[in-house]
This record gives C-alpha cells, sequence and structure tokens, in this order.
C-alpha cells in the first residue's frame, strides 16, 4: 500500500519529478522488521568460478512486492568484496542495473550501482552476524545523515537453466554512493584527503569515535578503506562515511583479526585510530553520542532477527560505552584531546 500510494502522489507531477526516486527508494522501508523478497536470475556456476576476476554477467532481478505484484529488471551482476570473497562459501554481489531499464519502469537512472551484503556462510549464526552488521549501519545513521542507507532482503539466487535449484540467502543491499551523495547535496571524492583542515571538525571526529564504539579498527584513510569522502559541493567540506563493518568488535566474526601493527590482540578490544580532537569538538560530540545511546539499545531490543545472546553483545558494548560517556575523563585521555589553539595541520 505504502509503494502504491507513493506511485500515486508521484504521477501527479511532471515526469521530471518521477525519475527523482530511485530503485532503493522503492525497496527502502526505514522499519528493522520488514524484508523485502528479491530473486536473482543468473549462471550462479559462473558467479562462483570468476570471483576473483569480477566478470560481470547478465541477469535478471525479481523484486516480490506482494501477491500476484512482481517487478522484473535486467542487470548485470558480479562477486565483489576483498577478504569476503575469500573466506565466505557465497560472495557478496555487486548489482549494476542496466540504466535504460531503470528509467523505463520509472526510476533515476543516474542510481544504479548496489552492493548485496550476503550471509557468509550456511554455519548456524552467520545469519547473525549479517544481521549485526546491517545494525551498525542503521545505528551510524542516527549520529549523521551523511550514512549509507541499507534494506534487509531476502535473495533467492535462481539459475536459468535448471530454475528449480534456488540458493536462499539472507542479505542486505546499500544504498548508491552517487545517491548518498545527492541527498547530501555533495559528491564522492575518490582522491585521498592530504589534510585535515578539509574535513567538517565534528563530522570526522564523529566518525573515528563511533568506528571506537564499535570497536573497529579496519579502515584506513590513507587508501579510503572502507570508507567513502563526501564533498559538498558548495563548501567544499569533506565528510568521511564509514561501510563494511564485519571485522568490528560489535560483530565479531570468527574471521575477524584487529588491523596489523596495533597493539591489540582481539577485535573486541577498543583502538582509537583518528586525530586528536579539540576540547569543543569533544564535549559536543559526546553529548551528540548521549543523546543517540538510549534509542540505539531500544532498536537493538526490537529487531526480532537478533538472537537473545548476540541482542546481549550488543548491549554490553553501549552499555561499557555509555559508561565512559557518563565518566569521560579516561575517553578524553584515550582520544587525546587538544587545547583549542592546538588547531590542526
Amino acid at each position: 500500500m505504502k509503494n502504491v500510494l507513493l506511485i500515486a502522489i508521484l504521477s501527479l507531477s511532471n515526469f521530471s519529478s518521477l525519475l527523482s526516486q530511485s530503485f532503493f527508494d522503492q525497496l527502502y522501508l526505514d522499519n528493522n522488521e520488514d524484508k523485502q523478497e528479491i530473486h536473482i536470475v543468473m549462471d550462479i556456476a559462473y558467479l562462483m568460478d570468476h570471483v576473483e576476476d569480477e566478470e560481470y554477467q547478465n541477469a535478471t532481478i525479481k523484486w516480490v512486492r506482494g501477491p500476484g505484484d512482481t517487478l522484473s529488471m535486467g542487470v548485470n551482476a558480479k562477486a565483489r568484496g576483498k577478504s569476503r570473497k575469500k573466506i565466505c562459501s557465497f560472495p557478496p554481489v555487486k548489482l549494476k542495473f542496466k540504466k535504460d531499464t531503470l528509467e523505463a519502469h520509472g526510476f533515476d537512472r543516474d542510481f544504479n550501482d548496489h552492493k548485496l551484503v550476503l550471509q557468509c556462510r550456511d554455519v548456524r549464526g552467520y545469519d547473525q552476524y549479517l544481521y549485526k552488521e546491517y545494525m551498525i549501519y542503521k545505528f551510524y545513521s542516527l549520529f549523521s545523515p551523511i550514512a549509507f542507507r541499507v534494506q534487509l532482503v531476502d535473495v533467492w539466487f535462481i539459475d536459468p537453466d535448471h530454475p528449480k535449484q534456488r540458493t536462499r540467502r539472507k542479505g542486505f543491499i546499500i544504498e548508491d554512493e552517487n545517491q548518498l551523495a545527492a541527498r547530501n547535496e555533495g559528491e564522492i571524492r575518490d582522491r585521498k584527503v592530504t589534510s585535515l583542515s578539509k574535513f567538517d571538525d565534528n563530522a570526522y571526529f564523529r566518525f573515528c569515535l563511533f568506528q571506537f564504539f564499535i570497536a573497529n579498527t579496519d579502515w584506513a584513510m590513507g587508501n579510503l578503506h572502507n570508507l567513502k569522502f563526501l564533498t559538498h559541493t558548495e563548501s567544499g567540506t569533506i565528510y568521511p562515511v564509514p561501510y563494511d563493518f564485519d571485522y568490528s568488535g560489535m560483530v565479531n566474526t570468527p574471521y575477524s583479526v584487529p588491523m596489523k601493527g596495533l597493539p591489540i590482540e582481539s577485535v573486541t578490544a577498543r583502538y582509537y585510530r583518528g586525530a586528536n580532537p579539540v576540547e569543543s569538538v569533544f564535549w559536543a560530540e559526546l553529548d551528540h553520542f548521549a543523546q543517540h545511546m538510549p534509542t540505539m539499545q531500544a532498536m537493538c531490543d526490537d529487531f526480532t532477527y537478533l538472537e537473545k545472546r548476540h541482542n546481549k553483545s550488543i548491549g554490553r558494548m553501549i552499555r561499557s560505552f555509555q559508561r565512559m560517556l557518563d565518566k569521560p575523563r579516561r575517553l578524553y585521555r584515550i582520544v587525546q584531546v587538544k587545547e583549542e589553539e592546538n588547531v590542526k595541520q
């Protein structure tokens, strides 16, 4: 009903307004409980044989919107990722929609590139790691609008030559990075940033503090590892945007390890890897985090796909960080707060 109403409203405006709606906009449900069902018809054997070289193949995606209502579109698909391609029994997938097809269905043709994160292995508990990573994306969106939107999906992979042979994977789809940029009046920057002065101070520290909160060391500014830079069009200010959290302590997958060279032995140990904030930024962001801690716990408690022990593990991390916020002097020392006159170079 939600989708039908939205389409009816849009039909009253001109065609260009209709095109502002992307496929992801239609797929996206702002509700942790809801999933969408999609079928991907493709040569599974070819996908698995070309994991390393990541060759696109023609495929068809079918979005099951309701009884008797299935939207079918052409798409190119390939394996993606770095470590997960080697670790997982079924790799993450990149979906590149055909722009003409998107336009023919009334979707914006410019937002056609999506990552599909899938349950890594057919082993008990691996769905929980997927759901915990999904929750981290939702958590970050509380702190910043410059965050990737994600949508839970049940995916059926179907071989066109053997349609009865179906492989089911739980997963979530990630918003096109160019739509993330458009929503925030900016563009994605592919070059590294050589000076911290180009960043929004609060956004930079918020990013670093969030990574510390979830105990994630698997990121790097220098080579844009597991992050994107968004440059605001008008001001030129740069904002870091995180993604890929499966190596974080909050997810705590069996295969995750701390980044090499760090003085920690477990991914569940927090280690701050950011630059040092000035006092005003430090206290402002601590207040910002404190405002959202209860909401994160409530989101976690309301998320029915999480088993009790995994819910508790996230809750423990929320509470331990809350204790730092309540008595911030330890955190003040960890991030090595600078005096205001010691401006960044």
